[in-house]
């Protein structure tokens, strides 16, 4: 997959709207046929490109948590339990 020269100058890019104020996200830009999904630090670097049906089922997948990062406690919060830690309730 690749988008043609008119498609690249046409893209207009925009970013998500939980992200930081600092520019640590990611930028997403649509044509009629792919999603362009970039690093916002580096907006000339690496752009992944994604048909909409899987861009659909991506975000649908995140919605449902699929992609979640489970929180992690900090060491105080667990407790020994037979040679091993395990979280207090």
């Amino acid at each position: 997959m690749h988008l043609t020269e008119a498609e690249l100058s046409d893209l207009s890019w925009r970013k998500a709207w939980r992200s930081a104020y600092e520019g640590s996200c990611v930028e997403i830009a649509c044509t009629h046929r792919m999603i362009a999904v970039r690093d916002s630090k580096s907006p000339n670097g690496f752009m992944l490109l994604i048909v909409p049906a899987k861009w659909r089922i991506f975000l649908s997948e995140t919605a449902n948590g699929k992609y979640d990062i489970p929180t992690i406690r900090s060491p105080w919060h667990l407790k020994r339990v037979k040679g091993a830690y395990s979280p207090v309730s």
